[in-house]
Parts: structure tokens; sequence; C-alpha cells
């Protein structure tokens, strides 16, 4: 969240770095859920919409009521800024919007355009604060029960799926020009000041999950 990944670029080399792939996979095992990742899918990338005005910087969200995702770290972050966080179920947002419950809200521009929450808060702040990276997995018994030929058509066919979704969601990220003729207002913040106050809390939570390894590589290719 906030950067550690940049940018689409950023997330491919992610992505595709065979040490990365080989961490998730040691982690994976270690669960021993009799699956495995054959793929990684993107889902999304996450920004502020606010009824009261767009944020330019962390002073912004202070004292504002916004709904989160529910868990603990996300409520942590949006603390940290000063923010009110406020887990929601996702059905309940565009009432609690529009009636002033809540000031704002943070989910992907092609979510926010498909549920029209553009019409209660229209204020969207590109803080591009989290990209979502989830997996493709197969059953390893079903995987193994496979000739040899017909596995490698299975994994082969796999990872192209895979490139072909990212392709597809970083289409659907790229929402902004029809927000904008919807009547949203768009700005982009300078995002220096999120990412100095919450470069802390990705090391306190990288290494409680002992994955702090899989952190310096993401913060790696960034360059």
């Amino acid at each position: 969240m906030w950067r550690p990944i940049k940018d689409i670029p950023h997330f491919e080399r992610v992505v595709n770095d065979p040490q990365f792939a080989k961490r998730i996979d040691e982690i994976i095992g270690s669960k021993n859920l009799g699956i495995r990742r054959i793929g990684f899918y993107a889902a999304g990338v996450r920004n502020i919409y606010s009824r009261k005005g767009s944020v330019a910087g962390p002073d912004d969200l202070k004292g504002v009521k916004i709904r989160v995702q529910n868990n603990p770290i996300e409520v942590k972050v949006w603390k940290t800024f000063g923010a009110i966080p406020t887990p929601m179920n996702f059905g309940e947002v565009y009432q609690a919007l529009q009636s002033g419950v809540l000031d704002a809200a943070e989910n992907g521009l092609a979510v926010i355009e498909s549920n029209k929450h553009y019409e209660a808060a229209k204020y969207v702040s590109q803080t591009e604060h989290q990209r979502n990276l989830s997996a493709l997995y197969i059953n390893e018994k079903k995987l193994a029960s496979l000739p040899a030929d017909l596995q490698k058509v299975v994994l082969d066919s796999a990872l192209q799926a895979a490139a072909h979704e990212r392709k597809k969601d970083a289409e659907l990220v790229a929402a902004a020009d029809r927000l904008k003729c919807k009547g949203a207002v768009l700005t982009t913040p300078d995002k220096t000041k999120f990412i100095a106050l919450i470069a802390p809390i990705q090391d306190e939570v990288a290494a409680e999950l002992k994955a702090a390894d899989l952190l310096q590589i993401v913060r790696r290719h960034a360059q």
C-alpha cells in the first residue's frame, strides 16, 4: 500500500521476477493446502473518492470518515493519515456517501464508474495507493494426474491467461477519461508525504508476516 508498487511496469517486473514467484510458492507450499500457484493476476488499483473535495495530501484526510476494507492493517493505515476509517459492506457505500454518513471511500476507477459512486462523491483523487495481486491456482493432485504433455499445456496456458488478464486489468484501470465525461473531478496528488508515513507500517507488517524479503524484492524493482 502506498508504493511499494508505483505503476504497471513496476508491477510487471515484480510478478515476472523468478525470486518473487519462488518465495510466494514457498509460502503457499508451507500451508499444505494441496494447491499450486500457476499464475499471477492483477486485481485493480485503488484510489480515494470524496463528496467533500479533492485530496492533495494526508492533511486533507484529517477527520474524514472513509469507508475501508475490514481488516486491522487497513484501519491502522488510514488512522495514520488522520482519517476515521469506517469498515462497511460495499453495497451500503453509495447510500452512505449520498446521505453523509461517509465522507469518502476508496476503490478502483472502474469500480467507482460501474457502481456510479461518482454521483455521490465526485472528487476522485488518483492516489493509486494499493495495487492488488491475485493468484491463479490448480489442485496439485489433479495436475499430477495428467500426462506430462498435458501438464505442460495447462501450465503454459495459465501463464498466457495471466498475462492476458493483467493486460485487461490495466485497461479497466484506465477509466479516468470516462469518469471525467460523467462529471467526476479527477486530480493527481503528490504521494511523497503519504509514502513517508506508510513506509514504517510496511516494514512492520512485513516483519510480522516474515516477508521482509518479499518487500525488498518489490522495492528493488521500483528503480
